[in-house]
């Protein structure tokens, strides 16, 4: 189980880069089902799995470890995270656990 910190607009799942791929949309369901008024919810499970993909190859790969241990998966999302965030997490997935 994951740890988290949901509020209004904005999910932070603590030590993100300790949860494989694989549990990703598993986690967002749990948690969603005991937060369902969040905003964060407008966003699809795709996008916030392939942010969660980006956060985990950086941290991979040694890139900004403070700051890609953890994942924020805020709405609405800034222009540049829904251009930038698909593109890489589908470059990445296939290479993160």
């Amino acid at each position: 189980m994951v740890e988290y910190d949901i509020s209004e607009n904005n999910l932070h799942i603590a030590d993100s880069c300790l949860v494989p791929k694989k549990r990703f949309r598993r986690e967002l369901v749990r948690i969603e089902g005991r937060n369902p008024d969040s905003l964060v919810w407008k966003r699809s499970k795709c996008s916030m799995m392939l942010e969660w993909a980006v956060h985990n190859a950086l941290y991979d790969i040694g890139y900004a470890k403070e700051r890609t241990k953890d994942v924020d998966l805020n709405y609405p999302q800034k222009l540049w995270e829904k251009v930038v965030y698909p593109i890489l997490g589908c470059l990445f997935w296939p290479f993160i656990d």
